[in-house]
């Protein structure tokens, strides 16, 4: 299962050695592949591979934060390689095929003080300079200095595809991408039924690889309960019992949010009279342990040819949140359906995708997910009448509005209200159609948000 970010530790890797010497970080939700992606790429690339899983050693926290380089490194020594027979690390020869992957460091009560015993190490030539880092939950900006981080998400379609298998198509949506001309209908029709099926899995790597392994989405809704029940557990164990309560709320009210027409987030479908500062500790504690990504509307008296999304302070009372996973919503959905419902795993009949207001949300959320993915600030924008923008997203310096639409018809004026309050270069339109380019608008195919 190739993932896009192994790019970004070979970069990494490269640089070692050159007078440079920072650890790797992986970040990410729970769920998302950090482990799988840094012991993947350690076995590619090195020969000898020491694990410690501080999440489930507590002793081993309690040695790594002795502050003792010795008996940090002695310990070090001491653990046994998971691949081949035990080494000698201080072995000077063996130093370019080790590597030293540190499992959820945020279990360590000191994470500055151990990576500056580990550097110090390095700097006496007794330790291997390759060390990878994973961490769940968010860390100091003094942790994030001394590191490479390296930020990991949920599959996003084209690493699906290349998970499954498919990934010849790549290319051809790229090129596509590229050219704005149509794929072959044939293709672009298969490639429909591909992205609906992804929806459905989403991109945790455990739920891809149990449809690779079993061939069908009968077990799908089990994995992402448990990945539920692994955040919903380490909000509770994280927090008093008051903010479990409202983190809990707001994260529970998140699919019946998006199921609103207007899904801006409304705290009355919490509980009525509450306000954004009841639960503003809630809804950051959400975002900055990746449960939920962030949208945030532009306010139009900030709105100006020159504008930047640096430049926009967004609105407490007027922001979007959505799922990280496309295929997490997927699940929520289903179990919301009435119990009368027939219920059919196969994409092209399933229910979802004859409710015109689900499969929009569905695809807006995977928007959301694939534009977060990219490194993309998530904003939207809403006129005084009824124009309204999902996302607006800079690239190249430039503003560029994305609107989404769950079937092939795109007729709409949003975009070109939108031009009079800003200059832009051209709007995009993703939808059930092919690729196109009309009238300074691109459109898009629902299966190429990767693209962007």
């Amino acid at each position: 299962m190739k993932r896009n970010a192994i790019d970004n530790l070979i970069l990494w890797k490269d640089k070692i050695g050159n007078n440079w010497n920072k650890p790797v970080l992986i970040t990410g939700a729970k769920g998302v592949g950090k482990t799988y992606l840094a012991y993947d790429f350690a076995n590619s690339f090195f020969s000898q591979t020491f694990y410690i899983n501080l999440e489930k050693d507590q002793r081993i926290r309690g040695l790594l934060s002795s502050g003792d380089p010795d008996s940090i490194c002695k310990l070090l020594s001491d653990y046994r390689p998971i691949n081949k027979e035990n080494i000698d690390i201080t072995d000077t020869l063996n130093k370019d095929n080790i590597v030293f992957i540190l499992d959820e460091i945020s279990y360590l009560p000191d994470i500055e003080g151990v990576i500056e015993i580990l550097l110090e190490l390095q700097g006496k030539s007794m330790l291997t300079p390759y060390i990878l880092l994973t961490s769940s939950k968010p860390l100091s900006a003094e942790v994030m200095a001394k590191t490479y981080p390296v930020k990991l998400f949920p599959l996003t379609f084209d690493e699906f595809l290349l998970a499954t298998g498919n990934d010849w198509y790549i290319e051809a949506i790229r090129t596509h991408y590229d050219n704005c001309k149509p794929l072959p209908e044939i293709v672009h029709n298969e490639l429909i039924s591909l992205y609906q099926l992804y929806l459905e899995i989403g991109g945790m790597p455990s739920a891809v690889n149990e449809y690779l392994h079993m061939n069908s989405t009968i077990n799908i809704m089990e994995h992402h309960d448990v990945i539920m029940g692994a955040y919903k557990y380490d909000i509770t164990n994280s927090n008093s019992d008051n903010n479990t309560l409202k983190i809990l709320q707001v994260f529970d009210s998140i699919s019946y949010q998006l199921k609103k027409v207007n899904k801006k987030f409304q705290y009355r479908l919490i509980r009525k009279g509450t306000t954004y500062g009841h639960y503003k500790e809630a809804i950051d504690y959400l975002i900055n342990n990746n449960l939920v990504i962030q949208s945030n509307k532009i306010p139009n008296d900030q709105l100006t040819n020159s504008s930047s999304v640096k430049d926009f302070q967004p609105l407490d009372a007027n922001f979007k949140l959505y799922m990280p996973d496309t295929g997490l919503l997927f699940t929520q959905f289903l179990q919301q359906l009435p119990l009368n419902l027939e219920f059919t795993a196969e994409p092209v009949t399933h229910n979802m995708y004859t409710d015109s207001k689900i499969y929009k949300t569905l695809i807006e959320n995977n928007v959301a997910q694939t534009l977060n993915a990219n490194h993309y600030s998530l904003w939207y924008w809403e006129s005084n009448s009824s124009a309204k923008i999902n996302f607006i997203i800079e690239k190249d310096t430039r503003l560029i509005p994305v609107e989404i639409f769950h079937g092939t018809n795109t007729r709409s004026k949003s975009v070109s209200i939108f031009k009079k309050h800003c200059d832009i270069p051209y709007g995009i339109k993703i939808s059930s159609n092919n690729f196109a380019f009309v009238n300074q608008v691109k459109y898009l195919p629902i299966y190429a948000t990767f693209c962007l």
